[in-house]
């Protein structure tokens, strides 16, 4: 019994870690002028945040610590997002990290543990892989979640 009380404290903070991050990063977006959005349905799964303006649409994936993840989901970004981000709650930026992203031309967010703010670690390159399409199926997503639907 205790030990199941343990784990089911252990989950919520996770939980909560990766929200607190979410709200971290939405601010940094927010303050920069973008139009935000949460957990927008695209091809099988969701973004965790999307920041976009009239021309370009951000897509971010917001994780703990689970690099890796982040990644693989980017991937489905890909066909629908003029910038990719990954925004990560370690301690320190993983050099392989940094070096993948760098290579992909995905930006790093870095919202290390115990602070407020989120920095760039490096900024994310234009994705000429957009496929148009999808993407007008995407816009139509996010005002579907904007609007409660």
């Amino acid at each position: 019994m205790v030990l199941m009380k343990r784990f089911d404290n252990h989950r919520r903070f996770a939980r909560r870690s990766e929200a607190e991050l979410i709200v971290r990063v939405v601010r940094l977006f927010a303050h920069a002028g973008y139009q935000i959005s949460r957990e927008v349905p695209n091809m099988g799964q969701s973004v965790d945040i999307v920041a976009q303006t009239r021309k370009y649409v951000i897509a971010i994936e917001v994780k703990r610590s689970d690099w890796k993840r982040a990644l693989d989901q980017c991937r489905a970004h890909r066909s629908v997002a003029d910038f990719i981000c990954i925004a990560i709650g370690t301690s320190r930026i993983s050099s392989q990290l940094f070096e993948t992203a760098t290579r992909l031309n995905y930006g790093v967010i870095h919202c290390p543990p115990g602070t407020t703010e989120c920095v760039w670690i490096t900024r994310p390159k234009r994705n000429h892989r957009v496929w148009q399409p999808q993407r007008e199926f995407f816009r139509r997503r996010i005002l579907e979640v904007e609007n409660g639907n």
